[in-house]
């Protein structure tokens, strides 16, 4: 079943280093070599619609920049390749510099350092053991390495709706090998026809994301088992360095695959957390995800992202699941995973697509702009704040702290009603669009909720308008937490917050907001929001 050199990696004495132990792993792409030091990774000679690496040639390729492309967010791991040979005598050996006289190379390797299990995403959650920051600090690693990388240059033709809608249909083409055997017809049918609505509905976005230069070099396939928190023992908070990520897509150039949306990088990890039954962690990155950056068509995206993540899971699980190169029980397993996968994609369809108005409102640092993006994309909606649109007012990048007089200039009473009116009027605009919209602002007079209030209520959507009340004890540690990282779209500080407890007008039973207790968890904020109303329930609660 195996190639030769299989077996001999599988032998202790070809080795350099001193082993006691190896474990042998495999993907549909891969065979992967584990003793106690080192990981030796060999692409297997396999061909696929997605891949082709069936000359030895292609394959060390894909090995050199295996490693280059994962030093950046992982560049400890990744060591160097080395050849696998059969010398002179026929035996096989590693060589991990000149190759000797007589000896011909069979194989190329990827040599890493061993990662600790116990480290990795996939156990931590089984074990229930996430440290308590790790979404935000996860949030700040993947947006610096989105801000450094490098951006897509292709054309609408190659990135945008027209190569979107291209690649589904493509996709949709190699899911009908699975007809039958891990999907039923009707439900590719019905899985088909959404992504159709959807891309129909969307052609704009789609482009517009590509001209916002959104569609970078990712890393491809973020999925949970690829993610590794080191030092995480010694302490319930971690540091973006002690956050590691490994094998990311180096097989391929085209776009869906090396170049992505930076949305569709996000969301083979929260894809993967609803997949694991952990939804509120996907919520949570999602909500720092959509506060640091703005993104405003983050959300909308989301779902259908997830879906598109799903599918490529399924299709990959049923590919090996047919596979004569894995054994029965692992073929057995893959075409379970294949089922539950396309399962997930069901219930992400079935989601209400309804569009609604929803507006947040609260202190700075009582949680809002988190609460608010998480909301936005578990809507599917667009995500418009007062932060943003403030800084565009003034030409400030979002995420730099203007000095102390424009301050002054930006947060003065006349501006403040001009950010209203502006955020209103971006609202209106997506809303007319037939988009769900989720509207983020401190709100802390009753002229300004009493405007929204009217503007939303006349709108021919449901609407809700949300209060996140958080006390002074847990703001305060909240925007303490904030000075510790420049990564941050709001300006407030402790003296600005106080402020703006001066200053709130309190909320009367007469104004129509519902009072979101935010002190504890996102979840828990989430569960108080879906008592509001059945469509809230449905569309949130995953």
């Amino acid at each position: 079943m195996y190639p030769d050199y299989v077996h001999a990696l599988l032998s202790k004495d070809i080795y350099i280093e001193n082993v006691d132990d190896i474990l042998l792993e495999q993907t549909h792409l891969s065979y992967v070599f584990i003793n106690d030091i080192y990981v030796y990774k060999i692409k297997k000679s396999v061909d696929f619609d997605f891949v082709k690496q069936s000359k030895l040639s292609q394959r060390k390729k894909f090995c050199l920049q295996e490693i280059e492309q994962n030093k950046r967010l992982a560049p400890k791991v990744y060591i160097k390749v080395v050849k696998i040979v059969l010398n002179i005598k026929s035996q096989y050996a590693i060589r991990e510099g000149k190759i000797f006289k007589g000896d011909k190379i069979v194989e190329y390797a990827v040599k890493m350092h061993r990662l600790d299990l116990n480290n990795n995403l996939e156990t931590i959650l089984k074990n229930n053991n996430l440290p308590e920051n790790f979404s935000k600090i996860f949030v700040d690693k993947i947006f610096s390495f989105h801000q450094k990388a490098v951006k897509f240059s292709g054309s609408k033709k190659t990135g945008g709706y027209l190569a979107e809608k291209n690649w589904c249909i493509d996709e949709m083409k190699q899911q009908k090998n699975h007809i039958n055997f891990t999907i039923s017809e009707s439900l590719l049918k019905k899985i088909t026809a959404y992504l159709n609505n959807f891309l129909l509905k969307n052609q704009a976005v789609f482009d517009l994301r590509l001209k916002e230069k959104n569609i970078i070099f990712g890393h491809g396939d973020l999925q949970i088992k690829h993610v590794y928190l080191e030092n995480f023992f010694k302490s319930s908070k971690i540091t973006v360095d002690d956050l590691l990520v490994i094998d990311c897509i180096e097989f391929s150039n085209l776009f869906h695959f090396k170049f992505i949306d930076k949305g569709y990088d996000i969301a083979f990890l929260t894809m993967g957390m609803d997949y694991s039954h952990n939804p509120q962690i996907a919520d949570e990155i999602c909500g720092h995800y959509v506060a640091l950056t703005g993104d405003k068509y983050f959300g909308i995206l989301h779902n259908y992202h997830k879906i598109l993540r799903a599918l490529i899971r399924a299709k990959v699980e049923g590919i090996a699941a047919k596979s004569d190169i894995i054994d029965k029980l692992a073929r057995k397993k893959y075409k379970q995973q294949s089922k539950i996968f396309f399962q997930l994609v069901k219930k992400y369809i079935e989601i209400p697509s309804d569009p609604l108005v929803i507006v947040v409102g609260g202190f700075s640092a009582s949680g809002k702009s988190t609460f608010a993006g998480a909301l936005a994309s578990r809507l599917g909606a667009a995500y418009v704040s007062s932060d943003v649109i403030r800084k565009k007012m003034f030409n400030v990048d979002i995420h730099h702290r203007p000095s102390k007089s424009i301050t002054q200039k930006m947060y003065n009473s006349n501006v403040t009603v001009q950010v209203y009116s502006k955020l209103l009027k971006e609202a209106s605009m997506l809303m007319k669009q037939n988009f769900s919209v989720v509207i983020d602002a401190a709100y802390l007079l009753k002229s300004e909720r009493d405007i929204t209030n009217q503007f939303i209520q006349e709108s021919s959507l449901p609407s809700f308008f949300l209060w996140l009340d958080a006390s002074e004890n847990v703001i305060n540690s909240r925007v303490k937490a904030r000075t510790s990282t420049q990564l941050k779209i709001s300006d407030a500080n402790i003296g600005i917050i106080n402020k703006q407890f001066k200053s709130f007008e309190k909320i009367n039973e007469n104004e129509k907001i519902y009072i979101i207790n935010n002190n504890k968890t996102m979840r828990n904020s989430f569960l108080q929001v879906s008592k509001i109303s059945k469509l809230l329930r449905d569309k949130i609660i995953f």
